[in-house]
């Protein structure tokens, strides 16, 4: 599947409660780019192959059955996607994330959002997300391990494949640090890649 050159598409990603959506829709969103929820398209694929994504299982089943049909049954729509600038919030698979490099080549950049887990869990608690904070810190923090290690994701990898700055972004800081320094690095590569978003729009984002 071929792409335009004057397209770019940046993966958002991170652990849990990192605050990726908070950074997209207050800081990237207003520069032009559109927000693509990989949650929200795995489980409409999901839903129109019949499976429940409950649980790591039922991700395994997802990916089992994606994997037969091809590698565009996943890539395809965000291949197809019409936005210019496309943030992906939240990709996890290496292997999607490994094809969209190999197809958008410099057009594609990965940047990590990290923190402490015990900052995460605050935040989670904060927002009382239930399903993260019931069994406290200890098991939040095993379940954080689970993800890493499964090897039907390889997020670990996704991980490694951060490549906007020279090292994933501390956002154990607020939204409002954050924020302006995942948009400075953004800028920058796109201005590299002649792709720079309207200044006026820029410098309106909120600081």
């Amino acid at each position: 599947m071929s792409f335009s050159h004057d397209r770019y598409i940046l993966n958002l990603t991170g652990e849990a409660n990192t605050g990726k959506s908070t950074v997209i829709n207050k800081y990237l969103r207003p520069i032009g780019f559109e927000p693509l929820s990989i949650s929200g398209l795995l489980s409409t694929l999901a839903a129109e192959r019949g499976i429940t994504l409950c649980g790591r299982d039922g991700y395994r089943a997802f990916h089992a059955s994606i994997c037969k049909e091809g590698p565009d049954a996943m890539i395809g729509p965000i291949m197809s996607h019409p936005a210019r600038l496309l943030v992906l919030d939240g990709l996890r698979k290496h292997t999607y994330a490994k094809t969209l490099q190999a197809s958008f080549g410099g057009n594609y950049n990965t940047c990590v959002l990290a923190c402490p887990r015990e900052v995460a869990y605050g935040r989670a608690v904060l927002a009382q997300k239930a399903k993260d904070v019931l069994s406290g810190l200890d098991a939040y923090s095993r379940e954080q391990d689970a993800e890493l290690a499964d090897g039907t994701m390889d997020f670990s990898r996704v991980l490694a494949m951060h490549d906007l700055t020279p090292y994933p972004i501390d956002a154990s800081r607020e939204s409002i640090v954050v924020g302006p320094e995942v948009v400075a690095a953004v800028v920058a590569r796109l201005q590299q890649l002649g792709l720079a978003p309207d200044a006026t729009a820029v410098n309106a984002n909120p600081h």
